[in-house]
């Protein structure tokens, strides 16, 4: 949903907002600790705008064809989820994309599977239903296009969890 409805499920789950002021310290210890716990494991932990995307390649998440998490992601994932749910005042989107091989329905469709299913892990590992998001974007947003190699195709195949700070 939109912010004032996420705001409102924070809110249910009595969960308080962070200070405008207090929201760039929150975050930035957030991405320290994230980038020590994630070190090795070969995804990218990025600054972007007020928030941090957690950007994870293909060949740690899901089989082709498949929504079932890969035993080498559900490992990245549990450590994602460890540092996570504690930090109570962040809002957590799961974006999955596809890359731009097959078509765009059937890539619609896996990609709604993976973001689900990775929301699904989240809240199984403590992170709150009120503070996840899910959505599948399909080959709606490539990091590459065209697909010049099998490369930039793995690259475009990749799950995004993006943390926002919960300011109200």
């Amino acid at each position: 949903g939109g912010h004032k409805a996420r705001a409102a499920k924070m809110k249910a789950a009595k969960i308080r907002p962070l200070s405008a002021g207090a929201a760039p310290a929150y975050i930035a210890n957030l991405d320290r600790e994230l980038r020590v716990q994630t070190a090795g494991i070969g995804l990218d932990v990025l600054e972007v705008g007020n928030g941090i995307v957690i950007r994870i390649p293909a060949a740690l998440t899901f089989d082709e064809g498949s929504s079932s998490v890969k035993p080498e992601f559900d490992a990245t994932l549990h450590e994602i989820a460890r540092e996570v749910k504690d930090r109570s005042q962040t809002f957590v989107d799961v974006f999955a994309h596809s890359d731009l091989s097959g078509s765009p329905q059937g890539n619609q469709t896996i990609s709604d599977r993976r973001a689900a299913a990775v929301a699904s892990y989240l809240a199984a590992h403590g992170v709150s239903r009120a503070r996840i998001g899910s959505k599948g974007l399909g080959e709606t947003s490539p990091l590459y296009n065209p697909e010049a190699d099998d490369r930039e195709k793995a690259a475009n195949r990749r799950v995004e969890i993006r943390l926002l700070p919960y300011t109200g």
